[in-house]
């Protein structure tokens, strides 16, 4: 079991996000803060929040090391599109008009 001591300002940081947050994996991540904060064991937390030990170990270790920011979900950037943004106008005329306006009697 991993103690965690929390001051009275993080235990109030930590509710308020859980009760305001609209992003539910957010929301598990505090919850899990606060329930280890109140000696619950890391696996009767991961039961009850339907998640496994190492997730709850890694909600953790962020959490100390960043404090609230390191609960917060990290967007990755994601692929880079294959229509260059240029190109994006003229494809979507394409779209609308039509294959015949392209000088095709149809689609395929």
């Amino acid at each position: 079991m991993s103690r965690l001591e929390l001051s009275e300002e993080q235990r109030s940081e930590l509710e308020a996000c859980f009760r305001t947050t609209e992003d539910r994996r957010l929301r598990e991540r505090c919850q899990s803060v606060l329930m280890t904060a109140r000696g619950r064991p890391q696996q009767q937390i991961a039961e009850d929040l339907g998640t496994t030990t190492r997730n709850i170990q890694r909600f953790l270790a962020r959490y100390r090391a960043e404090g609230m920011e390191g609960l917060k979900i990290q967007w990755a950037p994601g692929k880079t599109p294959l229509i260059p943004k240029e190109l994006a106008p003229t494809i979507l005329d394409w779209i609308r008009q039509g294959p015949r306006a392209c000088g095709l009697k149809r689609a395929n």
